[in-house]
């Protein structure tokens, strides 16, 4: 059975509206880099 790996990060301050782009890198287990980006989109209904 393959073991699942996470990697994970908060943010501490409200994000404002719109798209983010989230880039990352890091080491597997033999030493070989890994990375990646994915993207996102906060939107917040008007109060």
């Amino acid at each position: 059975m393959k073991e699942e790996k996470s990697i994970a990060a908060s943010v501490d301050a409200d994000m404002p509206n719109g798209t983010y782009t989230v880039a990352w890198q890091t080491a597997g287990g033999d030493g070989h880099v890994q990375k990646g980006e994915y993207s996102f989109s906060v939107a917040t209904k008007a109060q």
